[in-house]
């Protein structure tokens, strides 16, 4: 019905006496895997919550087929097999780095209402999420992924976070750049984090392209760093020495949120050329999310005004270039 893929390594912890991982995380493993299907069509665990429902797993069964280890790079195919009534079934094959099967599992989950408990059809915003899904399989649809352009903040290294910062003349400079890019091709949408700087790049690009508005969406907006937001990188390594900020915005609730808005885009907007005007925390989770960590946030520091080209097809995202400037990309088609 719906497959997904998702890459993960063996931490040091999952491991026994023996040395293999124990049995017990196949459990953990497979619920991550899970939700991250969910998360890929529009969905987060938490959205589930706050509507008032509960997905408890009713059955599980694995077959061990061999052994995992410490630091091994294991691969999930989830697929969610069927959906009726009140239960919903997914299927698990689990792959190491050599591409060999090491476990398959199936597990069996019901609906239930929050409040008392009882098993309940799947509810509305479910079925019409998947549906989606499912029938956007046809469509090609390209989105790019612009950070905003150059504030007075970015140039003195405070952390912006959602404060709302106006470009300065150089961000405004590689707002232009950036639309040169787009010019040698056709766009039909430019959608915006509702951030000034973010939206001001956005209206240069529109402008230059003549797409006559920018679409706002507040769930591609920056990251909330907290008590951090506004201070440079001295004052941040004195008052979090650790680099933990403990009033930001999650990490998980930032890719929940990210995916949330792209995938919402992406429905929308099916099969269009879109330019989404974005900012480098933001971005940078939504490349770490399709990428399966290969890139994007913890390894990737984004340019001001970096294009990421993104692709949906066949209800799978892949990256087909990140942080590249303008320059960069014009120069390569020159040469």
């Amino acid at each position: 019905m719906i497959d997904y893929e998702y890459i993960f390594r063996v931490m040091y912890h999952d491991t026994d006496k023996m040395g293999t991982v124990h049995h017990s995380n196949y459990v953990k493993y497979y619920e991550t895997a899970r939700w991250e299907l969910f998360r890929n069509i529009g969905i987060s665990y938490n959205s589930v919550e706050e509507a008032g429902y509960l997905l408890p797993v009713i059955r599980m069964n694995f077959r061990f087929i061999k052994t995992i280890n410490y630091d091994d790079q294991l691969t999930v195919y989830t697929t969610l097999k069927a959906i009726k009534g009140v239960r919903i079934w997914f299927t698990y094959k689990l792959y190491n780095q050599n591409k060999e099967i090491v476990n398959t599992a199936e597990t069996e989950l019901a609906f239930v209402r929050r409040d008392d408990w009882k098993p309940c059809l799947a509810p509305d915003f479910v079925l019409e999420a998947i549906d989606r899904y499912i029938s956007g399989a046809n469509f090609k649809t390209t989105i790019c992924i612009v950070r905003h352009g150059e504030t007075s903040w970015n140039s003195s290294g405070r952390l912006q976070g959602t404060e709302d910062i106006e470009l300065n003349d150089r961000g405004r400079e590689q707002a232009n750049e950036t639309a040169s890019y787009f010019e040698k091709d056709t766009w039909d949408i430019v959608v915006s984090s509702p951030l000034k700087r973010a939206f001001e790049t956005a209206e240069i690009i529109a402008s230059r392209l003549s797409i006559p508005s920018v679409t706002i969406m507040d769930e591609i907006k920056e990251r909330s760093y907290g008590s951090a937001s506004g201070l440079l990188p001295e004052e941040r390594r004195e008052r979090f020495p650790d680099g933990a900020i403990p009033d930001q915005e999650d990490f998980e609730k930032l890719r929940e949120r990210a995916m949330i808005g792209l995938n919402k885009i992406a429905n929308e907007f099916k099969g269009k050329r879109i330019i989404v005007v974005s900012h480098g925390g933001l971005t940078n989770s939504i490349l770490y999310t399709i990428s399966h960590g290969e890139y994007g946030s913890f390894k990737t520091r984004l340019k001001n005004g970096c294009i990421n080209k993104i692709i949906l097809q066949n209800n799978k995202w892949s990256v087909e270039f990140y942080n590249k400037t303008a320059d960069e990309l014009l120069n390569h088609i020159e040469n």
